[in-house]
């Protein structure tokens, strides 16, 4: 797969919130080309992973 390839399946498995296939995803693409914009999505990922509200746990 190309590296455009890999950024649509990130972005697929993200609308479904498939959050470990879109890194994954990302990853690929990044190995492609290390400047690709998927070093941002996948940040953006981690950002969302590590997302943590205490209101919401103890409601």
């Amino acid at each position: 797969m190309t590296e455009a390839e890999f950024l649509e399946a990130g972005k697929q498995a993200w609308r479904r919130q498939a959050w470990q296939e879109a890194m994954d995803c990302y990853d690929s693409a990044l190995a492609i080309n290390p400047q690709s914009h998927a070093a941002e999505l996948k940040n953006m990922v981690e950002r969302i992973l590590e997302f943590y509200c205490h209101d919401m746990l103890n409601p």
